[in-house]
């Protein structure tokens, strides 16, 4: 996990008490967030701005530059192209709640309720990436590389890299496909496939359980279940950084008492968290709710590829 700061923004909070249990839960999220495979970190738009659902912002998306040759006795081409701005809808707004109880039993080093805490945390992120990696089938300025239902093979994925390649989308390319039979278990079976941990590769930070892997430098691979699947076809992605805009932001504070906020965000790993420590009426009982609002859409259609398998 990266040693690199939390940045707690436009927090409200109470009591002594329920600032150690939001901070203790602040944490917990970045610390699992730092540490999954997250290779949407490379397409995140992540800001301490307050916005509501709805909202459009914009995502910067650098421009397309090329060089220029110099001739003898030519003046020099200047390219001061400056990119251009995505508007992605603020319009994902995620949440899960539970029990203060299990956030008590937690801090208390309780080995349950950490790895149920564990799991709150994770379907929040992991529902992220699933909404993202619903855009592979959008990708069609290039034709699909693979077959349904068919294994994965090493040419498949060298044309769906040659793809990006012919239309210079920059890099690094990330490829994202299902941990099934036909995906990720096929490129574990090949013999130039080569496997990545921890962050054994400058590209590639990963959960070590689940791991990356490449056969070049180039691109890397990492599994998902958050991968678009219809029946027993497999819609995996290939895609370059500049293809797909993703915009976290914060919401607003609830209005109204007996609410304690806070905002958390963490560049790191791309994630700006809303936690909520509120009293549920329905349960009679405390509750920790933690939101999560979001955006995505494609930004340059030529710059992803969908891999079936």
């Amino acid at each position: 996990m990266a040693d690199l700061p939390i940045t707690t923004a436009t927090a409200s909070l109470g009591t002594t008490g329920a600032d150690t249990l939001l901070r203790f839960l602040a944490t917990q999220f970045v610390r699992i967030g730092r540490n999954m495979s997250n290779p949407l970190r490379y397409v995140m738009d992540v800001s301490a701005e307050i916005a509501s659902v709805g909202q459009t912002v914009g995502v910067y998306v650098a421009p397309e530059v090329s060089s220029a040759l110099l001739t003898d006795g030519n003046a020099k081409s200047l390219n001061d192209s400056a990119g251009t701005t995505a508007n992605v809808t603020l319009n994902r707004n995620r949440i899960s709640s539970f029990s203060l109880t299990t956030m008590a039993r937690a801090m208390d080093g309780d080995f349950t309720s950490m790895k149920l805490l564990d799991t709150h945390i994770r379907a929040v992120l992991n529902g992220v990436e699933e909404d993202v990696l619903s855009l592979a089938t959008s990708f069609t300025t290039n034709a699909f590389a693979g077959t349904f239902n068919t294994a994965l093979t090493e040419a498949e994925c060298v044309e769906a890299v040659q793809k990006l390649m012919d239309q210079r989308a920059p890099g690094p390319y990330v490829g994202i496909v299902d941990p099934g039979a036909t995906s990720w278990s096929a490129l574990m079976q090949i013999a130039n496939f080569v496997q990545a941990r921890g962050a054994s590769n400058p590209w590639v930070s990963v959960n070590p359980n689940w791991g990356a892997g490449y056969f070049w430098n180039e691109t890397f691979w990492y599994p998902s279940q958050a991968v678009n699947v219809t029946g027993t076809s497999t819609s995996n992605l290939v895609f370059s950084p500049s293809a797909i805009a993703v915009a976290m932001r914060l919401p607003p504070p609830p209005k109204g008492g007996g609410v304690i906020v806070e905002n958390v965000v963490d560049g790191e790993s791309g994630i700006a968290l809303q936690i909520l420590h509120q009293y549920d009426s329905s349960r009679l009982a405390d509750e920790a709710v933690v939101r999560c609002l979001y955006g995505y859409a494609v930004t340059r259609n030529a710059f992803g590829v969908e891999l079936r398998s």
